[in-house]
């Protein structure tokens, strides 16, 4: 495999300079500056990411809440617009795709969990012929859940070893460092550097950083606080392990910003999971939370605008409105309980106006006006019914039974990666509590960086013998498949 793909890269390092070479002589001659431009720039694009696929998902990683908002290209004619994700993401799989055509890269074998994504996916397409607004909806299905599967696929087959990972936990350290720069700057002194002008967040008085809202902001900080928080458990002494202190800091202050109780919350029990399942790590985490509490509460005394912290921390219309909301879907689901209305940006919000509802004592007015139910699985309920919802709860599922297999596994061997299967719990406990109050299907970033992280972990589960092998030598050759075989395609 490893001589076949020498050669074939030899091959393309000859044919390819030759072909760029005559086209670039056509065009000087034809005075077609700008199409030369662009060739230059797609043949350069195309040949990195041939070379180095992983580092395109990786740049895609540190640079996707930023320049989506520069690089859009509108094609019209009802079709979906190329953006810097979908751009990357598609680069990336088609490269990846074409490798293993040619046999230049060999795939693991698809799990269950890829298995139930591209049945997901083609449920919520299917549903989509029946939509008024099919451009508008197959946006929201490509971003909101296509190209985080698609995330999950190449994670789990770039990721090959203890190098990769670390890459991985690297960088997503510096984007949340950067993301938590901008959000706090944003906070206090309304400068938001990296946005185009006219941008508008959903959320005034809370940091939000590139985001619309600030519960995806606070989300992705306290993923990215988690990854960093196991990388900086990796580090003994010396300026880097400073400077990932630094960075969790910035992170979690960031996190206090976003004003979100439900990020609060969540990343609050993550880090009491971390402390059940890791004893080394006990105290640590344990007394952060509840130092960062103490230094919360501090923060918001000290501040001279303070009161809307304090109110928004006690605010119960939210709550009230959430719950108006689940009634209101619960009710609507009983209309369509097996297959659900289809999947749309306006799914909910067509189907429940004859279905409004409330509980005791909260005014059913709450429930109006807004075009989601503010609740991942209730929504997905709504749009795709039952099966369409047993097939997304077993998509995490599987993920999350795939890592706890190879926890059990890995068991009284002295396995690098052990602790950040942990923490990858901790950021599913992170991500599944948060999707009981918000809808994925606009937290495009959230979503795609939860699976790029899951996908990384079963690109450790599926090869696992190597992972291990790395550290331990015992034989483990008869150790049962976790994800199936290693097969070139």
């Amino acid at each position: 495999m490893i001589s076949h793909l020498t050669e074939m890269k030899a091959k393309a390092g000859v044919i390819g300079p030759l072909v760029v070479a005559l086209l670039i002589a056509v065009l000087v001659l034809s005075f077609k500056w700008l199409g030369l431009s662009m060739i230059l720039l797609g043949a350069g694009f195309f040949a990195f990411l041939f070379v180095s696929p992983l580092t395109v998902l990786l740049l895609w990683l540190a640079l996707s809440p930023i320049m989506d908002f520069y690089l859009r290209i509108s094609l019209g004619a009802g079709i979906p617009d190329i953006t810097f994700t979908r751009g990357a993401v598609a680069g990336v799989f088609f490269v990846v795709l074409m490798q293993s055509t040619f046999r230049m890269r060999a795939l693991w074998g698809a799990s269950q969990t890829e298995k139930a994504m591209l049945v997901f996916s083609g449920m919520a397409l299917v549903t989509l012929l029946f939509r008024n607004n099919l451009t508008q909806d197959l946006q929201l299905l490509l971003d909101g859940y296509m190209v985080p599967f698609i995330l999950f696929f190449l994670a789990k087959n770039l990721i090959r070893d203890e190098k990769d990972v670390l890459d991985l936990l690297k960088v997503g350290a510096f984007a949340g460092s950067y993301l938590a720069v901008i959000g706090l700057l944003q906070y206090f002194t309304n400068i938001n550097p990296f946005v185009p002008e006219g941008f508008i967040s959903i959320h005034e008085k809370r940091a939000t950083g590139p985001f619309v809202n600030a519960v995806q902001y606070g989300g992705v900080l306290a993923i990215l606080f988690l990854s960093t928080f196991y990388l900086y458990t990796l580090q003994r002494r010396g300026a880097y392990k400073t400077i990932l202190l630094l960075s969790l800091f910035l992170m979690v202050t960031g996190v206090l910003f976003s004003m979100t109780r439900a990020v609060w919350g969540s990343l609050f029990l993550a880090c009491i999971l971390v402390a059940i399942f890791i004893p080394q790590y006990r105290n640590v985490m344990i007394k952060l939370p509840l130092f960062l509490l103490f230094l919360g509460i501090v923060i918001i005394l000290m501040m001279p605008d303070a009161s809307f912290i304090k109110e928004r921390a006690l605010e119960l219309g939210p709550i009230y409105s959430r719950l108006a909301l689940y009634a209101t879907g619960v009710n609507t689901v009983l209309d369509n309980p097996l297959l659900g209305n289809g999947f749309g940006r306006y799914s909910y919000f067509e189907a429940s106006r004859d279905n409004l509802t409330t509980f005791s004592g909260i005014p059913e007015s709450l429930g109006l006006g807004l075009d989601v139910p503010h609740n991942e699985f209730l929504h997905i309920l709504v749009m795709l019914g039952g099966l369409g919802l047993w097939l997304y709860i077993y998509i995490y599922y599987r993920t999350i039974k795939y890592s706890l297999d190879l926890y059990s596994y890995s068991k009284d061997k002295r396995f690098q990666f052990r602790n950040l299967i942990v923490f990858f719990w901790a950021i599913s406990l992170v991500v599944i509590l948060n999707g009981l109050v918000v809808d994925f299907i606009f937290f495009t970033y959230f979503n795609s960086l939860y699976f790029l992280i899951a996908g990384m972990i079963m690109g450790v589960v599926s090869g696992k013998d190597k992972f291990v092998r790395q550290i331990d030598t015992v034989n483990i050759n008869d150790s049962p498949p976790l994800s199936g075989k290693y097969t070139g395609v």
